[in-house]
């Protein structure tokens, strides 16, 4: 019903309340109108236009105040964090807020149009109209945060939709990356020269290779994993990629112990490693060195810049992808930039609630 999102909480919804405030003027206007029908008492013209401006003038107030207050304690109290504390000064505040705005209205309708007679007559009037200001709070309280429900409901199903397709997508480049030709053709000729030659160091191969498809299958639906498994992951693909580059690839790993029980997204640390390598010259001239570290809770991934002449793949589609895959479980925001001819991922952890 309202227009607003989880980042922005409570939009402006003017157009929304002002149509919820005319016609709850029109239903309370004719509700009274039938009423005095029905008891017989007389009712002119001038006290239903009256009346319907009171009721629109209360109405518009109670939603609005309301709304802006929805938003406020939606910052201070969310209510998946602290639902009865918020519950109980939601009620209290919208309550009073209702009773007061009522009143401040009746008074100025009263100085323009007349009090009626005696003190008790006036404290009925205030009671009466106070009563129905609570009321009508409750049901605009239900309106506004059923609506935020639904919202949410809404953009969380859409959010899922998206994260589940660019999850595929993901999953699809990682498994296409390492099974293409060229990286099996690669792999298959590094094995068959360590079979004759350094047999130990082939089983090990074949165990890591067996260890990288392994990990592929096994996170392909989770939206994040421990970086312990992560960098066991990134060490057996750093083991083959070694094969192939020999002392020109140098990939140093230093990450507290205290943060391996951490969360990243599943293959960042892969889609990273493999950028460093797919754009920039590996060589005696020219050795890649790589470095994974741990700092402000955060995974940094660096590695020194020598792009290639050739160089021609630039969309950024996967680091696109692992951004929009962050944002979707995580307010924290990656960053990805160039410092000291040296080129830098910053990969926050994910926080799970337990």
């Amino acid at each position: 019903m309202f227009d607003y999102n989880r980042e922005n909480y409570y939009r402006s919804v003017l157009k929304q309340i002002i149509i919820i405030s005319l016609l709850a003027g029109l239903a309370i206007t004719l509700f009274y109108y039938y009423r005095t029908i029905a008891n017989n008492e007389p009712r002119q013209l001038r006290d239903s236009i009256i009346s319907f401006i009171f009721s629109v003038l209360v109405t518009f107030s109670i939603f609005s105040i309301n709304i802006r207050l929805a938003r406020i304690l939606e910052k201070w109290y969310p209510w998946g964090k602290e639902f009865f504390k918020r519950l109980f000064i939601e009620i209290a505040l919208t309550t009073l807020v209702a009773a007061t705005t009522i009143s401040i209205i009746l008074t100025i309708f009263l100085l323009f149009l007349g009090k009626p007679q005696g003190d008790d007559n006036l404290r009925i009037v205030y009671l009466d109209h106070i009563i129905q200001a609570i009321l009508f709070n409750s049901i605009a309280m239900v309106i506004i945060e059923l609506g935020a429900v639904v919202k949410q409901w809404k953009e969380s199903v859409i959010k899922s939709e998206r994260l589940e397709k660019e999850n595929i997508l993901s999953q699809f480049e990682a498994l296409k990356h390492q099974l293409n030709p060229h990286f099996m053709f690669n792999s298959l000729n590094a094995l068959t020269s360590l079979i004759d030659d350094e047999p130990e160091k082939a089983k090990k191969f074949i165990s890591m290779f067996s260890k990288m498809y392994r990990y592929i299958l096994d996170v392909k639906d989770k939206l994040v994993v421990e970086v312990n498994d992560e960098l066991e992951f990134i060490n057996a693909y750093i083991f083959m990629q070694k094969i192939r580059y020999n002392n020109n690839l140098n990939v140093e790993t230093k990450v507290k112990s205290s943060e391996l029980k951490k969360y990243l997204p599943p293959l960042s640390l892969q889609l990273l490693v493999e950028n460093a390598l797919k754009h920039n010259e590996i060589s005696n001239d020219h050795p890649l060195n790589i470095s994974i570290c741990s700092e402000n809770d955060s995974i940094i991934v660096k590695n020194n810049l020598k792009i290639r002449n050739n160089e021609s793949n630039k969309s950024g589609i996967g680091l696109e992808n692992l951004r929009k895959r962050i944002n979707f479980i995580s307010d924290k925001e990656p960053k990805f930039y160039t410092k000291n001819n040296q080129y830098i991922a910053k990969i926050p952890f994910i926080e799970i609630e337990e």
